[in-house]
């Protein structure tokens, strides 16, 4: 009897291979699922290592006093291995109605198979995961991203973490800089094109979807954290039931090292003296509060980029487990907070930048126009990846929560949570268009500055091609009279002072053609003529 993951990979190996393509955008997670059908031809058994790839948050249904369900959150259930989730999922009782499934990092094909089987998880979620930047021998489908409206419960989340390394100040070489930026751009295509091909890539490591160089000191790497709902089963009374799935592209520990060993970095970053700045989402009061973030036992290493890959230790601490049950999209405030804290701390450091690159003391204004039009390029993608995620809570409000609320009514902390997402996007949107525009106005403002040190620089070398007309000048009588002179002083018996009188002379008529406007006298007759001419005619 097939295993169900087995099952799960034939149904979309058979969607890839579909005769009229639709299913085309599926066949690298078919050639991914390809590892598991070869290895249970052999082997029938789950992988028992163990990896923490995958925890789970479940809602258990509690009776309060007047029959109300209230909802409670239990702790974290950590999955070691297939094997183990397979052995616990089977062993839950139906009071676990609803549940938050966190995944972290790169997956292996057997994790896809049982997870995408046990929640009947839309292989299109899995899909998008495994989508990498095209290589240059492939030809891409270019069916992402995809429109809001058509995948209503499937969300894609931008989260940065900025990296910064101690340099000495003073000049910078921006040939440096622009080889770092190649050199990142080369390395990211090689750690792409290992995640697409899985070769040798351990489960649960972490991904990195973009890199940006903002100088010789700072860096961003760019993840996501996918999200999937798995479509309501409706219950007669006991409300719906739901999986929503959180896939963060930061593994199992997320660290200097860790980064370091991706090789996505360029040789100048490629040092353990780099730091990755934390994720800081401010909430009122929380600095008095510590204890409510060291409750469970641990206290977090400030060093290194712990907001994605801990974002699962201890989910749902500021939230309400009963709203969280009834309504997922509220269940996914903290997600929606650290991503959009993220993304502004990144617009902080571009803006912060921005002043040192019109800097005149330490860059040319070659090197400034450089380095400004690549912060034009980073704001253009953050603008487009922005516009994709804000376009899906705006849906959402438009459609009034269809498919996302298990009540009739919204829950008013529920609603509260969505108009401040939304209120955060349209922020993060407008602050990106104004960094733009001072991108803009910055460019605009250094290709006048040199185009004025151009005239500027033309108007020297006019003044100086004056000079040297004016030696020319000098030159060309005195040139003709020692020539002619040299060859006929013995025939003719010519004495110096004939020599004298004659350039003399020569130089008087130069410097009167230069100095009187033969041509402007001309010009000036011929106009007095044409108005004659004119009057002429009217007499």
């Amino acid at each position: 009897m097939k295993h169900a993951a087995v099952k799960y990979a034939e149904l979309v190996k058979e969607f890839s291979n579909l005769p009229d393509g639709r299913g085309a955008n599926h066949a690298l997670l078919a050639r991914f699922f390809g590892k598991l059908l070869q290895h249970w031809s052999t082997s029938p058994e789950l992988p028992q290592q163990a990896e923490d790839f995958a925890l789970s948050y479940i809602f258990y249904d509690s009776k309060a006093a007047q029959n109300e369900a209230r909802w409670t959150l239990n702790k974290a259930v950590k999955y070691e291995s297939c094997l183990d989730f397979v052995t616990k999922t089977n062993s839950e009782t139906s009071k676990s109605l609803s549940r938050l499934l966190f995944l972290r990092g790169f997956p292996s094909a057997e994790w896809l198979g049982v997870i995408g089987a046990r929640y009947r998880i839309d292989s299109e979620f899995f899909m998008r995961f495994l989508h990498f930047k095209p290589a240059r021998d492939t030809t891409p489908n270019y069916s992402l991203p995809a429109l809001p409206a058509a995948t209503w419960n499937i969300l894609e989340f931008l989260i940065v973490t900025i990296g910064e390394r101690k340099v000495l100040p003073g000049l910078v070489d921006q040939s440096t800089i622009n080889t770092m930026r190649k050199e990142a751009g080369l390395q990211l295509q090689v750690h792409h094109d290992l995640l697409r091909g899985n070769d040798g890539v351990a489960v649960a490591s972490s991904v990195v979807r973009d890199i940006s160089i903002i100088d010789h000191s700072c860096f961003a790497l760019e993840q996501c954290i996918w999200i999937c709902l798995q479509p309501l089963l409706i219950k007669d009374s006991d409300g719906g039931r739901w999986t929503l799935v959180v896939w963060t592209d930061a593994g199992r520990t997320t660290s200097v090292k860790s980064i370091l060993d991706l090789n996505v970095l360029p040789k100048e970053f490629q040092t353990e003296a780099i730091s990755l700045l934390p994720v800081i989402d401010y909430k009122p009061s929380t600095a008095l509060a510590a204890q409510r973030y060291t409750s469970l036992g641990h206290v977090y290493p400030i060093k290194g980029a712990e907001a994605a890959s801990q974002l699962c230790d201890g989910y749902g601490r500021t939230l309400h487990e009963d709203v969280m049950a009834s309504d997922p999209l509220y269940a996914l405030t903290e997600v929606f907070n650290v991503t959009t804290a993220s993304v502004n701390q990144f617009l902080n450091l571009i803006e912060h930048k921005l002043s040192g690159f019109t800097d005149d003391e330490h860059y040319d204004d070659f090197d400034m126009l450089s380095n400004l039009r690549y912060s034009k390029d980073v704001l253009y993608r953050q603008q487009r990846q922005l516009e994709q995620v804000s376009a899906w809570p705006k849906l959402h409000q438009l459609l009034g929560g269809i498919g996302w609320r298990t009540t009739s009514t919204e829950d008013p902390k529920a609603s509260q949570a969505a108009k401040s997402i939304l209120q955060r996007y349209e922020y993060l949107q407008t602050r990106v268009q104004k960094l733009q525009a001072q991108c803009q106005d910055a460019i605009s403002n250094l290709m006048n500055n040199i185009n004025l040190k151009e005239v500027r620089n033309s108007y020297e070398q006019s003044k100086r091609i004056g000079k040297l007309t004016f030696l020319a000048f000098l030159f060309a009588p005195l040139s003709f009279t020692t020539s002619f002179f040299a060859m006929n002083i013995g025939l003719q018996n010519l004495t110096l002072k004939t020599w004298l009188a004659v350039t003399i002379g020569l130089l008087s008529i130069t410097f009167f053609l230069v100095v009187v406007n033969f041509s402007g006298w001309i010009k000036l007759l011929q106009n007095k003529m044409h108005h004659a001419t004119k009057k002429a005619r009217y007499l």
